[in-house]
């Protein structure tokens, strides 16, 4: 299950760098610009710009929706503190992300050190999803000293609280020059346009929103400088976005930061060019009300198709006492009220992170809709049941469709922990109480139909059965040859 902030961030001037589209996440400003070649092949070189302060241990920004298979760049400062060092890594989950020899990618020029201020100018030959309108990205960086590197397979700590995801247009991004748009010549020195935008520019902060620019770039994202997409982490079961970012494990969030832009020029040195609007950032009143949203969805809906709905299907085969169907609908009504509540906060979060086509948003639309009909199937199953003490159209219905919903909706709740980015233990709890779950569940399926299929042959027939056995008994008699009790011949 990423909180998106519209965030337009444009370079475009006519006396210095081409457009891109670029928004600035912690204090550091990432930029992306796409050749008019690239963009109309579809294919080629495209430019990168990542500038924040030299007080990073790190800075990194990645292609993807989460770190496992993002191809990331991630600088440092060289070993002589003068310019950065450009590593291409391939993450791999939660682990630190490896150094990749296959990437296509160049430090170029105005790429350095200067005045606090950490700046990469990246080639990147090989980069994939150059021209979509949502292009997925994610950042992380870690405060500390400068790790001081010419290393490429350096090794470095997780990060701290600056990381999350964000969706790019790479259709904003065109630069008609065909040519590095960060930087540009003056008095024969060249420049990077990326000095380090200051404090005072459009800075997002795990808040929703949107802002344009005079040519409508648009770029948007998730987590903010404070933390990550989905918020602080927390020790709950079962989903936790907060607990793992993109680039290391877990990590605390900070406060919920609402600046905006104070003047455009202010943003200048971050890639932003004169024009950009305020960037107005709304949603999420804070951290606090966030985590509780995410964690009432996982566990609200994990207590219906993990604890309520098998429970209830399991008693109904497996026990018999006065009440027990009482038990059964009272279990499946509470259970199909916990997914109302879950589903209303899942769609709720999808919205405000743009995931609501996601494999897990999609199939809890699905089950939703499914699950309106159970109860009426479950009404019509009883009431014909008493009437003809065997099972009909609605029966069946009822039974099939069950098996369906607590089946997907257990796969759902792993996919929503894939989703989540979550940490290690909590998929591995959840899977524990889920595989349990299940196994019983059909264990007792298994039990209950061969119950059902015994209790069928052993019970008296019905009357009906009884006067259709007396009719071919009687014809049978009728037509049989007479028995001859007379003296036999000696």
């Amino acid at each position: 299950m990423s909180f998106y902030i519209a965030a337009a961030l444009l370079g475009l001037s006519s006396t210095a760098y081409g457009q891109s589209v670029s928004t600035k996440e912690g204090g550091i400003t990432y930029s992306v610009s796409v050749p008019d070649t690239t963009a109309s092949s579809g294919s080629g070189d495209i430019y990168i710009q990542m500038s924040g302060p030299s007080t990073n241990s790190w800075i990194g920004f990645g292609q993807g929706s989460s770190m496992s298979g993002s191809k990331m760049f991630i600088i440092y400062a060289n070993a002589a503190g003068t310019n950065v060092t450009l590593s291409p890594r391939k993450g791999s989950g939660h682990s630190q992300p490896s150094f990749d020899s296959s990437a296509q990618v160049t430090l170029v020029e105005g790429s350095g050190i200067s005045n606090g201020v950490m700046t990469a100018n990246i080639k990147c030959s090989d980069c994939k999803d150059l021209t979509s309108s949502s292009s997925s990205w994610i950042y992380g960086a870690l405060s500390g000293s400068a790790l001081s590197s010419d290393s490429q397979s350096a090794s470095i700590s997780q990060h701290s609280s600056t990381y999350g995801t964000m969706s790019l247009d790479m259709t904003k991004a065109k630069n008609s020059d065909n040519t590095n748009p960060f930087v540009t010549t003056s008095g024969g020195a060249s420049t990077s346009s990326g000095s380090g935008a200051s404090d005072d520019c459009a800075q997002a902060a795990g808040e929703s929103g949107s802002a344009t620019t005079n040519n409508g770039a648009s770029a948007t994202s998730s987590g903010g400088g404070d933390g990550n997409p989905f918020g602080s982490s927390f020790t709950g079961f079962p989903t936790d976005r907060g607990g793992r970012g993109p680039f290391g494990s877990r990590a605390t969030s900070g406060g919920n930061d609402k600046r905006a832009a104070a003047t455009p020029s202010a943003c200048v040195g971050g890639g932003v060019n004169s024009g950009a609007s305020i960037l107005k950032q709304n949603g999420w009143a804070n951290i606090d009300t966030r985590n509780r949203i995410l964690m009432s969805h996982g566990i609200i809906a994990s207590l219906a198709f993990v604890v309520l709905f098998p429970i209830g299907a399991i008693a109904i085969r497996l026990f018999s006492f006065p009440g027990l169907v009482a038990f059964h609908a009272a279990c499946q009504t509470v259970g199909y009220l916990f997914w109302i509540i879950g589903f209303g906060l899942g769609v709720y979060i999808a919205n405000k992170m743009n995931y609501i086509n996601q494999p897990h948003a999609v199939i809890g639309i699905i089950l939703f809709i499914l699950a309106f009909f159970q109860p009426i199937l479950g009404a019509l199953h009883h009431s014909n049941y008493k009437k003809f003490q065997t099972r009909t159209a609605a029966s069946h219905g009822h039974i099939w469709l069950g098996r369906i919903l607590i089946t997907l909706g257990i796969i759902n709740g792993g996919l929503g922990l894939k989703l989540a980015d979550n940490s290690t233990y909590g998929p591995i709890v959840y899977g524990i109480f889920a595989a349990v779950a299940w196994v019983t569940y059909v264990v007792a399926i298994v039990i209950g139909e061969r119950r059902k299929a015994r209790s069928i042959q052993s019970r008296p027939p019905k009357y009906d059965e009884a006067m259709a056995l007396r009719s071919r008994s009687e014809s049978t008699d009728a037509t049989a040859p007479q028995e001859y009790y007379g003296r036999r011949n000696k």
